[in-house]
């Protein structure tokens, strides 16, 4: 018997942030300002960042209501291109944006006993994919090197590269065909209620919902259920036992 597809989330499922704020966004956007500056383009650093914050903060309200993605470079060369900085050597835009998740990327920890998990499930052959929304894809691929999870997954897709966020069906259907799997002996495991549960039933995935970081303001639907809730997402494997 064919093993099901296990799909992964990765924010807040398999790593944590307690800091994901717009204080630290503010932060991360000097640290990007900072670092277009210092490559000689005149420009007050503080004008740059408070721009490009105003910028994602609209830029994330938007892609919340129609899970539209756009990667982080090109909201970073709507911001330049206010001041008059149109054409930029790709190497430039880059630097700044390596500069804002450089600073990201600090506050993302590994959620304990993760590894133990994916490295059982491996060794029992399970196809292991991640779906993860995300502006950058390097992003994703530096936070599961820097933890050490690169390993485990067959496929990682991120919003970032296909175009549209989770819950749209569209990316969903891009991970099953990327895994070659179908929908109906596929999970999902995620923190995300709209984004990871109710995403994931809507094409006929069975799904886990993954609670211990999942923030406790989002958004849940009455009549939608998923089919297991874990608080501690090592025990994925007695789940697994129960499909």
């Amino acid at each position: 018997m064919k093993k099901p597809t296990i799909f992964f989330d990765l924010g807040n499922t398999l790593l944590y942030n307690r800091q994901l704020d717009d204080e630290n966004i503010q932060i991360a956007c000097r640290h990007a300002a900072n670092a277009f500056t210092r490559l000689g383009y005149q420009i007050r650093a503080n004008d740059l960042a408070a721009a490009h914050f105003h910028n994602l903060t609209r830029y994330y309200a938007i892609r919340n209501s129609d899970y539209i993605e756009q990667s982080a470079e090109m909201i970073l060369i709507q911001t330049l291109e206010e001041f008059g900085f149109f054409n930029l050597p790709a190497e430039d835009t880059r630097a700044a944006i390596q500069a804002f998740y450089a600073y990201t990327q600090s506050n993302w920890h590994l959620v304990d006993g993760v590894p133990v998990m994916l490295d059982s499930l491996r060794k029992k052959n399970f196809p292991i994919g991640l779906i993860s929304n995300a502006s950058s894809v390097q992003d994703v691929l530096t936070l599961l090197k820097n933890h050490a999870l690169t390993e485990y997954f067959n496929a990682v897709i991120v919003s970032a590269a296909v175009g549209f966020r989770k819950p749209r069906p569209e990316i969903y259907r891009y991970a099953l065909k990327k895994m070659n799997a179908r929908a109906e002996t596929s999970l999902m495991v995620g923190d995300t209620f709209i984004a990871d549960i109710l995403g994931a039933k809507e094409i006929g995935m069975k799904t886990v919902w993954a609670t211990r970081y999942a923030k406790a303001d989002q958004v849940v639907l009455p009549d939608i259920h998923a089919d297991f809730i874990l608080d501690d997402i090592t025990r994925l494997e007695d789940v697994i036992e129960l499909i």
